[in-house]
């Protein structure tokens, strides 16, 4: 899968967004696995409380001019369905 989006990134120069959904069980693994194998690559951790969501949408999702710095965004099953039905 990894190489699939490093294929997205590089060789087709996907520009939107690439949202990866992962376990809970899985996430820590797959963050490190980004790190090591696409250092450069500008991967968000969705995660957490309400709140914690909203301060992530507000700080790492755009720069100051409004613009998606965001190249995938990692994130689990259960935020997905807490985002899904507004918790």
């Amino acid at each position: 899968t990894l190489g699939f989006i490093l294929c997205l990134l590089k060789e087709f120069q996907v520009e939107d967004p690439i949202l990866v959904i992962v376990p809970s069980s899985a996430m820590e693994e797959w963050s490190r696995a980004f790190e090591k194998l696409m250092p450069a690559t500008n991967v968000i951790v969705y995660a957490g409380s309400k709140e914690a969501r909203k301060i992530i949408q507000r700080y790492e999702f755009y720069n100051d001019d409004g613009v998606c710095i965001i190249q995938v965004a990692l994130t689990t099953f259960e935020t997905l369905n807490l985002v899904m039905y507004k918790h």
